[in-house]
């Protein structure tokens, strides 16, 4: 698994550009408010499917939000596709993900987001090229219920046969945290992804999870689980029921 500063130092441009801005745009700078984070899970896993098939990551981002609406994030975590089929990869790959949006609040407790995310990988080995971007957009309610749908025109899968496909992607998700007390929360969401242009499957995924917070550091234990469709479709274990430990430092804030 890549060391923390190999992470550090895929992040180090957007860094420097927090700790230009004020001198180069002070009046804008005033307006925004920045957030950064630096942590590690037993597992990463996106819309039920598994990116470490099982192994450990580091991960780090930096977020950008201005008053006007208009926000940015830049995310990196390892993964380890070894074990993935039928294209398998390495273990020093890192995914990078930016994101823009845009969102407002409206009748005090809601609010709407729409972005754009591009998802790259740097130094992946693998035969195909599984980098593409999504369209989103989501309506939360006070923080504490989110609906969220994306959608990209091209991804890249493999059919059940084993012979890589492109086509499009969609996925529609709900989920729900509750406060608790002493900075506990209950989680849980569940989603629907539909793969079926690109690897001939449509699946529902959920998760449950405790989460806790002190101060700037945030720990969370989560079960996720797929249908037995996912899991009769991705054969090598990535769509399998699984427990992950993550904990996320937080840091900045203006």
């Amino acid at each position: 698994m890549p060391k923390p500063h190999y992470l550090l130092r895929l992040l180090a441009p957007a860094l420097m550009l927090l700790w230009l801005a004020p001198a180069v745009a002070s009046p804008v700078w005033e307006q925004a408010t920045w957030v950064a984070s630096l942590g590690a899970s037993s597992d990463v896993v996106l819309r039920g499917l598994s990116q470490t098939n099982g192994h450990g990551a580091v991960q780090g981002g930096v977020g950008l939000r201005h008053v006007s609406g208009v926000y940015g994030n830049l995310g990196a975590s390892s993964t380890d596709t070894r074990e993935l089929r039928p294209d398998p990869g390495n273990r020093s790959a890192i995914a990078l993900d930016l994101l823009a949006g845009y969102g407002q609040s409206f009748a005090r407790d809601w609010r709407w987001d729409v972005d754009v995310a591009m998802y790259r990988y740097h130094n992946d080995v693998r035969n195909m090229n599984y980098n593409h971007h999504e369209f989103g957009a989501a309506l939360e309610y006070r923080s504490r219920l989110r609906a969220a749908a994306s959608w990209s025109p091209k991804a890249t899968d493999h059919r059940s046969s084993g012979l890589a496909s492109t086509g499009p992607m969609w996925n529609a998700e709900l989920a729900a945290e509750w406060p608790l007390r002493h900075g506990v929360s209950l989680s849980g969401g569940i989603g629907y992804n539909d793969l079926d242009e690109v690897a001939e499957v449509d699946f529902f995924f959920g998760s449950v999870g405790a989460n806790w917070r002190w101060r700037r550091l945030n720990l969370s234990l989560a079960w996720f689980t797929t249908d037995s469709d996912a899991r009769q479709r991705y054969t090598d274990g990535r769509a399998d029921d699984r427990l992950v430990l993550s904990t996320v430092f937080i840091f900045g804030g203006r």
